[in-house]
């Protein structure tokens, strides 16, 4: 026999009775299930007789982007999209949008903030949560991003939080200096009331240097040249 889920979240099994299953996973509804249905199914724990549940219809939900989206508005998703996936089907964050400070609202509180550096830097989805119908989803504008080029891992323009200094954005994000990297010459233009800075900053103060917004920094690399390398050429054997 098969049951269908109405629309209270339960289904009605003869002999048995109606079963609540609204928010659960597939494994704890089988869970669910099965331990009820052994009592009057007594097959069920033998093996003789076997239950199997599935995810058939999936219903929408509608769900709103705010804020530094690149194409707000309100979209309808399957109920089993996750804040990523309302992000994904919305373009993303703008180009002035934060990707460290997204704010899930769900009857007009804030649920949960999530960062996707979390994500991208940590492969931690723990603040991706399940969406439900009428959820809020405001992306705010960024508040320090500069730029990282040169001798690290990973050079990317980045978003960092408010006091953080130039050690830690290249240690945790850049994924550190590369090999090549010349730790004695880091330079950094910055904005200034009346135009643009140079500073060159110590390998020593990478950890006291606090970054601006806009900061332009370059990790320089050691020149391609040999300390130590002699060339014979002409009349010998090697």
């Amino acid at each position: 026999s098969k049951y269908k889920i109405n629309t209270e979240g339960m289904i009605r099994i003869p002999n048995i009775g109606p079963v609540a299953l609204a928010g659960l996973t597939i494994e704890e509804a089988k869970t669910k299930l099965k331990s009820i249905m052994t009592k009057t199914y007594p097959g069920l724990k033998t093996g003789n007789t076997f239950l199997q549940v599935s995810l058939g219809q999936i219903r929408s939900i509608r769900v709103t982007l705010i804020g530094e989206v690149k194409q707000p508005g309100t979209y309808e998703l399957s109920s089993l999209s996750t804040l990523a996936n309302a992000l994904y089907a919305s373009g993303g964050p703008s180009d002035n949008g934060s990707f460290r400070k997204i704010d899930l609202m769900r009857n007009g509180k804030r649920l949960v903030t999530f960062d996707l550096y979390d994500f991208l830097l940590n492969g931690d989805l723990s603040k991706n949560i399940l969406l439900k119908d009428d959820d809020i989803i405001k992306v705010h504008p960024y508040s320090v991003r500069l730029f990282l080029n040169g001798a690290v891992k990973r050079a990317a323009i980045y978003e960092a939080e408010q006091g953080e200094n130039l050690g830690t954005v290249i240690e945790k994000y850049a994924a550190g200096f590369a090999d090549s990297a010349n730790k004695n010459k880091i330079t950094i233009q910055r904005l200034g009331d009346l135009g643009k800075s140079i500073l060159n900053v110590e390998y020593n103060q990478l950890n006291n240097f606090s970054i601006k917004s806009s900061d332009s920094v370059v990790v320089g690399a050691i020149p391609k040249r040999f300390e130590n390398r002699v060339i014979v050429a002409g009349s010998v054997f090697y």
